[in-house]
Order: structure tokens, then C-alpha cells, then sequence
């Protein structure tokens, strides 16, 4: 521009057929594609439905007025896409039609039109919308660069990067990539800093001499970073660190003072990753995504990492991994499948002595059902001592180590733990019977701790430790070993007393609460790491928080209380078993005296003259099921219910505690959430239990098929809520004295 010299700048696609826009540009002002011209109207749409921005907010341009064309030869979608109908009614615009352009703008306050590049060259990266054509501009300033394109690119899958394209002008010295990288990182966000810088000869074009994109080569280059010296790793841990990051990053050395987003332009797709590279290298470095941000180079990470690492186990043994046999492999197989079959038949054999001699008492109600009762008491004591009898004599005392996996040892531990895990004992977590039998197991358990997970160590009881007080709700998770390298890792997991452990929570090996202690719901302790005594921790993996997960302990311990109430339960369990043997032992009686007949013929044709009273038989006992367990479902917890006071605190193992977990056994149930569940049936299934739930649009996934509650009365869901699966809706908090409903 000089004194003398008008500069215009013109705008019209062919589909408008000529110059819609004309702008005088001067040195004043920002360069715009200037006002359209008289017979054409410039609207500013959505660029994603038939609607106008609001003033002064970027969109697509859209052209009216008499140039606009008809449409494209011979390609109507495409004509029904770009040239739309005048919705706005504009004025002098008798085609009646808006030409969408694909091109972005804005109007200015003095009603200019600024241009703003293509649509196909606006991208979104990582949750950022970004104008390629904005970082090309910044390539093209340099004086030595004669073209420029930006493109994306994996190096991963899923992991899409930035790469910028250039070439130089004839005759011109190739600039540095350090200056360029420079340049761009002066100029734009670190989010539109490209990743990867590709010089070629000339950049590839279309026929219209637009660049051709899809063209484009797979970069070569290395990541960029900013050229700085590279300091190498001293510690073990900076060591793991470094490796890992030059995986991810692609990286011939990482400096471990370095800023993993500033220097190598790292974001959190690609630090994800990181944090997963370095736990497979190093099982016992648990990073995450906070200690990443929070110390962004090698070196303050692994110090971060140092301060905090857990403790050697011995459990965790990270050395080569056991390579077992085939032999061994199939052996193993052998002897586990000749368990089953040896166990299966030692129950058949119990249970028809046990039959045979219940039988022997048909003519007199009275010794039936006492024979009955007898069976379910010898059934419960006696499993529960060959339970017992089988740990210690399989697995002995527990120690902390590693046992190969398919080994002779291994065996003895499966089969230890298959059997504990049978015993009618656990069907009484959370009573004074559960905690007994995980004593004589070998565990150390403190007065009136409550323990109401079933998944903690059994086989390996001995390294087991909770303190008197302590809870373990319902769904934690503590199975006492893990397995890695091809072995079964056992390690002590402690619990302090007065502690508390949440739902769906996970305590690895080696792990230790200490005393008045919380770990919160969801949440994940790691091997070696410790809760403190006093605080609480949340999160996967845990870290310190200020939320408080257990109730008050505000009600006396009242150990009589405790015992009445597990020997009620006990003895309730065994009289409904002693009844139902009953009944099966009358049933099977009734079939075989009316059967002498049908006995008498040939097998097939007792076959035959069964099968259709079977069938018949089946079918009703199914579909009375059906209905009188719906009805229970229905009655029962409301029943129950009646009894119970939100947010007024009850005493554990009293009245209001037996009304509260019938609510919660009777109103959960498994088999019809998955009959349910995934369906349009789920919501009124879930209504019928007792949630209060808005109405909404069903779609068939409005629920899963594992979802529950403690109380269904005091569940309430909007509309339009849509749950995955193993939704638990906790409306009970407790400590290892109380429960308070809410």
C-alpha cells in the first residue's frame, strides 16, 4: 500500500457466479473481505443447522441474491446440502435460495465481513476447536518459508498430533526447526503448537492448486522440543521415567529437566499413556495423572514418587517370571478336574445318607422334621469343619511370598480356597459367626469389629488383621493375593482398629489402614501404600481427602446383643432348612408311591408317561415363582419398612437392624434385575420395588441389570436418567455400632 494505490479485496465462489463482497483494505484496519455488493445479501449460519449466529459470533458465510446458481449438475444431495432455502425471507434475494459456502466468518462492528478460513480446515483436538489455516499463517511470516500446510496425524491410534508441512523458497537457506518451533510457540497456544515439523521439497496440490492434503507424507521427523541440554537420568526412578517417556513421546533422549508440556508439547492424552508405561515398567511407581501435572520433568516427579513410594513386599516378587510346564499345566488341570469330581460325589453320597435316613422317618411329622433340622445342623457344622480342617491342612499357616502358578502348591491353595469359600459360614458376613469362623481360619479379628464384605483372604486368613471396631463394608474388595509374572502373591493386609473400608473398594496386598482410618467408596489402596492413623483417603489410587465415610460410633457396644442376634439368625436359617428339607423328603415320597407303576414299565415308557406331568409340574412351579416372588418383592421390604425412620440412628443387632437388612435381601434381587434389566420392564420393576422414579422416555438402557439399594423408599431418580451397570444407590451409613437410614 503506498499514497496512489488502491488495494480491493474481492470475494464470490463460482456458485455465486461472480464477486458477491468487495473491500478497500488499508493499513488502518484489519484485513476483511469488505460488504456485499448491490443484489447480493451476506448472512452469517450455523455452520451445523439452518439458523443465524447471533452479531458478531463466527460462522459459515451464506451468500444470497440473483447470482446464486441452481444447484450442482446431476448431484442433488449435494445441491439440497449447500443451496438452502431462505428461511430468513431476506430481502432482494429473488432465488429464494442461501448458498452455504463452507467458509467461516464474522461480522465486524462497522459491518464488514471477516474472513476466517475454511470449515474443513477447522479441526477439534483433544476438546480444543482449532483453525488450521490460523497456524499456517504464522508458518508463512517466516520470510525463507514459501508454503505451509497443517494436517493431523496418530502416531498412535487415537492419539491424533499436529504436523506442520513447509517448503522453502528457491535459493533461500533452510531455517532452523529449533527457531520455527520457536516461533510458533511465541505466537500460539500450546494447544495449535504443532508436535511434529516436516520439511518437503514442495507441498502437493490439487487441480486448483489448493493443497492436497491426503497427499501429504507420514512425518518423519522426530518430536519437536525446545533445543535445550540434556540432563540424563541418575535415580533408578528418573531412570523408569525417562524410558518411558521416550517411548510414548518417540524421544532418541529425554532430559529429566525437561517440561513434559512445555518443552516437549506434551498433553494429557499422551501423559495418560506415560502413566501407564511407567506402572507396567514399575508395578510399585503408582503415578497418576495429578502427580503429572503437578510436577511436570522427570526430576520433580520421581522425587514426588520417591517420598511416597510404598515399602518392599515381599509378596511382589518383580523378578523374571515363572515358567511353568506343560506337563505341569496339565497335570494341574487334571487334579483340579478329579477335585471337582471327588467333591461332587462325596456330596451326592452325604446327601443321600442324609435322605435315606430322614426317610426312614416318613410315618411321624414330628421325627421327620427333627431328623430334618438334625441334617441342616450337621450339614452347616460339618461343612464348615471340613472347611477349616482343609486350610490348615492344605495351606497351613499362610506367609507372605509367591507361590508358581500350575505347581503342587498352587493346587493346595486352590483347593483350600474353593472349600473356605463354600462354607455356609460365609453366608453370614457381617455377624459375630462370620468373624469366628474367619478366627479359626487363622485371621486377627478384634472385638465387635464388622465385617461385612465376603471377599476378603479366607485361604490365607493368617495374613488378615483388623482391629477391634473396625468396618468392612459389603462390596469392598481384599482377596489377600494378586497374581503377576506367572505366580500367586500373598502379603498381609491390615486394618486398624476403629477403621473404616467403603464400598467397592480395593485393598491390594500389603496394604494397611491405620487406626481411625477411612478408605472411601470406589476407592483403590495399593501395594505397600498405608492410610495414616486419623485421616482419610479416596480415590484410585487413594489420596488424602476431607470427607468423612462412617457414622459417629454414638451407641454402646452390647456384645449379648451381638450373640442373640447371630444365634436368632442362625437358628431361623436352620429351622427354613430343616423345613425344606422336609418338604422335598414328602414330595420325592408322594412321586415314588404314586410312580410304582410308571416304575414298572419299560425305561422309555416311564419315560414318556413322565415327561408330560414333569413338564406340566415345571411350568406352574415356574410361573408361581415368578408371582410370589414379585409379590414378596412387593410386600415384604414395605413391611419391613414400616418399622424404620430416616435419618434417626438404630443400634447394630437389634430390631430395627433385622428390619433393615430384610429390606435390603428381600428388595435386591438378582434374578430379576436381570430379567429386567436392559429393557423397557426395568423402570416399572423398580417402581414396583420401591424407587421413585420421573417419567421419562424409556430406551431400553435407562438401567443396567445389577443395580440396587440398601432401602428402595429413599431411592429417587429424575427423568431421563440414564445408569450403567452396578449402580449401588447407598442409603445407609454405618459404623461398627450403628446405622442411620437416609
Amino acid at each position: 500500500s503506498r499514497p496512489g494505490r488502491t488495494l480491493l479485496n474481492s470475494y464470490g465462489p463460482t456458485e455465486a457466479t461472480v464477486t458477491a463482497t468487495l473491500g478497500v483494505l488499508t493499513p488502518e484496519k484489519p484485513v476483511t473481505i469488505g460488504k456485499p455488493l448491490p443484489t447480493y445479501s451476506i448472512v452469517i449460519l450455523d455452520a451445523e443447522e439452518d439458523a443465524a449466529v447471533p452479531f458478531g459470533e463466527p460462522g459459515e458465510i451464506g451468500i444470497a441474491g440473483i447470482g446464486v446458481a441452481e444447484g450442482y449438475l446431476n448431484r442433488p444431495e449435494l445441491t439440497e446440502a449447500k443451496f438452502i432455502e431462505d428461511f430468513l425471507a431476506l430481502p432482494n434475494n429473488r432465488s429464494g435460495r442461501i448458498y452455504r459456502t463452507g467458509d467461516l466468518g464474522r461480522l465486524t462492528e462497522d459491518g464488514e465481513i471477516e474472513y476466517l478460513g475454511r470449515i474443513d480446515t477447522q479441526i477439534k483436538l483433544r476438546g480444543y476447536r482449532i483453525e488450521l489455516t490460523e497456524i499456517e499463517s504464522v508458518l508463512i511470516e517466516i520470510p525463507e518459508i514459501a508454503q505451509a500446510v497443517v494436517t493431523t496425524f496418530e502416531p498412535e491410534p487415537g492419539a491424533p498430533e499436529l504436523v506442520a508441512y513447509y517448503a522453502v523458497k528457491h535459493g533461500a537457506e533452510a531455517p532452523d526447526p529449533s527457531a520455527i518451533h520457536a516461533r510458533l510457540r511465541a505466537r500460539l497456544p500450546a494447544y495449535m503448537t504443532p508436535a511434529f515439523l516436516e520439511r518437503l521439497p514442495f507441498i502437493p496440490t490439487l487441480v486448483s492448486n489448493k493443497a492436497d492434503r491426503k497427499a501429504l507424507p507420514t512425518p518423519k521427523s522426530a518430536r519437536l522440543r525446545l533445543d535445550a541440554e540434556v540432563v540424563p537420568p541418575e535415580t533408578d526412578t528418573e531412570h523408569t521415567l525417562a524410558e518411558a517417556l521416550q517411548t510414548v513421546l518417540g524421544l532418541e533422549a529425554a532430559s529429566i529437566d525437561a517440561d513434559f508440556f512445555g518443552d516437549y508439547g506434551a498433553h494429557s492424552l499422551l501423559m495418560a499413556r506415560f502413566c501407564a508405561r511407567v506402572r507396567a515398567l514399575d508395578p510399585l511407581l503408582p503415578v497418576a495423572m495429578r502427580d503429572v501435572y503437578a510436577n511436570p520433568t522427570i526430576r520433580r516427579l520421581a522425587r514426588a514418587l520417591d517420598a511416597e513410594k510404598p515399602a518392599e513386599t515381599e509378596a511382589l516378587d518383580v523378578g523374571p517370571a515363572h515358567r511353568p510346564s506343560n506337563l505341569a499345566y496339565w497335570a494341574c488341570g487334571a487334579a483340579q478336574t478329579a477335585f471337582y469330581v471327588v467333591a461332587g460325589a462325596v456330596a451326592v453320597a452325604a446327601g443321600q445318607a442324609a435322605f435315606d435316613w430322614v426317610y426312614d422317618a416318613v410315618d411321624s411329622p414330628v421325627v421327620l422334621y427333627g431328623r430334618a433340622l438334625a441334617v441342616a445342623v450337621l450339614w452347616f457344622l460339618g461343612h464348615n469343619a471340613v472347611a477349616i480342617l482343609a486350610k490348615w491342612l492344605l495351606v497351613g499357616r499362610a506367609r507372605a511370598g509367591a507361590i508358581p502358578l500350575w505347581s503342587a502348591r498352587y493346587l493346595r491353595f486352590w483347593a483350600a480356597k474353593a472349600l473356605v469359600r463354600s462354607a455356609p459360614a460365609m453366608a453370614f458376613a457381617g455377624t459375630p459367626i462370620y468373624n469366628l469362623y474367619l478366627r479359626l481360619l487363622g485371621a486377627k479379628i478384634g472385638a465387635n469389629a464388622v465385617i461385612v464384605s465376603r471377599n476378603v483372604p479366607a485361604a490365607t486368613a493368617d495374613l488378615f488383621e483388623v482391629g477391634e471396631d473396625a468396618l468392612v463394608m459389603r462390596s469392598a474388595l481384599a482377596p489377600g493375593y494378586t497374581a503377576y509374572g506367572n505366580r500367586i502373591h500373598l502379603d498381609a493386609i491390615r486394618i486398624g482398629a476403629n477403621a473404616y473400608v467403603g464400598e467397592q473398594s480395593v485393598l491390594e496386598i500389603g496394604s494397611t489402614i491405620g487406626g481411625f482410618g477411612q478408605l472411601g467408596h470406589a476407592s483403590s489402596l495399593q501395594s505397600g501404600h498405608r492410610v495414616p492413623d486419623g485421616k482419610r483417603w479416596a480415590g484410585s489410587p487413594a489420596a488424602e481427602t476431607a470427607t468423612n465415610f462412617r457414622l459417629a460410633d454414638d451407641a454402646p457396644a452390647r456384645p449379648v446383643q451381638r450373640a442373640l442376634f447371630a444365634v436368632f439368625r442362625l437358628a431361623f436359617v436352620l429351622a427354613v432348612a430343616g423345613a425344606l428339607t422336609e418338604a422335598v423328603v414328602i414330595y420325592l415320597m408322594n412321586a415314588l408311591t404314586e410312580g410304582d407303576d410308571a416304575l414298572a414299565l419299560k425305561p422309555f415308557d416311564a419315560l414318556f408317561a413322565v415327561l408330560p406331568l414333569a413338564a406340566v409340574t415345571a411350568l406352574a412351579v415356574t410361573l408361581g415363582s415368578l408371582v410370589a416372588g414379585l409379590l414378596a418383592i412387593w410386600a415384604v421390604p414395605r413391611l419391613a419398612n414400616r418399622f424404620l425412620v430416616e435419618g434417626r440412628v438404630y443400634p447394630l443387632y437389634g430390631f430395627h437392624h433385622g428390619m433393615q437388612q430384610i429390606v435390603e435381601t428381600v428388595g435386591n434381587s438378582r434374578f430379576f434385575n436381570l430379567m429386567f434389566g436392559d429393557s423397557v420392564y426395568i423402570e416399572p420393576y423398580l417402581r414396583w420395588v420401591g424407587w421413585k422414579l420421573g417419567l421419562g422416555d424409556q430406551t431400553g438402557s435407562n438401567f443396567g441389570s445389577e443395580q440396587g439399594q440398601d432401602n428402595p423408599f429413599l431411592c429417587s431418580v429424575g427423568a431421563g436418567t440414564v445408569a450403567s451397570d452396578s449402580l449401588w444407590l447407598g442409603n445407609l451409613t454405618m459404623s461398627s455400632r450403628a446405622f442411620r437410614l437416609g
